[in-house]
């Protein structure tokens, strides 16, 4: 949360910052802005390419709208961009999918790939990046979700009355397992103290304290390695939002990448599968072992 000398700071530099009279309101023009509300305590929002609103109030808000506005683009069109998105991306959030969903902000004026790591970095870069409104123009911009005060994401893990974490974890677990039989390997054994290093991960990549990813492995595996008197392990994670099924979702995003498939289907006899929610994202961490 912003103290209030930064507020102060932050609206009076965006005071200087005003949008060409004929731009107010036409919300189309506005698509892919980070607009700031000047006239109260600089409340960030992101204006998607419908035209609507989705209120930032917190890193959590951030990884929820690069997740779910963001679009899929490859290595090679990160490559031919040269850090420089073509026209049609500006104000867009892109989502590299063969580099784990590393995301990254198109600049609106000027079209340079800004890349967005952990939540509150990407709050941070997103709020740099704003531009100042007036409450008045602001409400003349429809409300996707989540304003202040209003209808709310779902909430963190204090809200999670009626989810049943251990058992999507399970369902993630068999689902890996009937992969692996439906092509003649053995089933893995779930070990819980895999699952627990592994959900550990997931719940600081959900509260933001690492980024999306692998970082830590090698401690993980220093960790478990004299535990499990394993000498050879493998790391898969994945994240998505609101799926129906979010067990299923994750086991087809890891077969779908080449890396991840490897590892579900490499010489391993136990794993742990890890899961923490944020929000309406489900973060899932599988750890191989032999």
């Amino acid at each position: 949360m912003f103290k209030k000398t930064a507020i102060a700071s932050l609206l009076f530099m965006l005071s200087l910052t005003s949008f060409p009279s004929n731009a107010r309101a036409e919300t189309g023009r506005l698509s892919g802005r980070i607009l700031l509300q000047v006239e109260e305590n600089g409340e960030a929002w992101y204006v998607d390419q419908a035209g609507a609103r989705t209120y930032l109030g917190g890193p959590g808000d951030a990884l929820a709208v690069m997740r779910e506005r963001g679009l899929g683009v490859s290595n090679r069109d990160l490559v031919n961009f040269n850090a420089l998105a073509p026209k049609r991306l500006a104000g867009r959030i892109l989502l590299a999918v063969e580099k784990e969903g590393q995301a990254y902000y198109v600049d609106p004026d000027s079209r340079r790939l800004f890349s967005l790591g952990r939540p509150e970095e990407a709050l941070k870069i997103m709020r740099e990046r704003g531009l100042g409104i007036s409450n008045q123009d602001i409400k003349k911009i429809p409300i996707q979700k989540n304003e202040p005060g209003g209808q709310k994401w779902p909430a963190g893990p204090d809200s999670l009355a009626g989810i049943d974490l251990p058992a999507i974890e399970r369902k993630a677990f068999a689902a890996v397992n009937e992969y692996r039989l439906s092509l003649g390997l053995a089933a893995l054994l779930w070990d819980d103290r895999i699952a627990a290093v592994a959900r550990a991960h997931s719940a600081n990549m959900a509260a933001g304290r690492v980024s999306f990813g692998h970082d830590g492995f090698s401690e993980r595996f220093g960790e478990l390695s004299p535990l499990t008197g394993a000498r050879a392990m493998a790391e898969n994670v994945a994240y998505n939002s609101n799926a129906a099924d979010p067990a299923k979702k994750a086991l087809d995003q890891w077969i779908n990448s080449e890396g991840h498939r490897r590892n579900i289907l490499g010489d391993y006899t136990a794993a742990g599968i890890g899961l923490a929610r944020e929000g309406s994202l489900y973060f899932f961490t599988q750890i191989f072992a032999r």
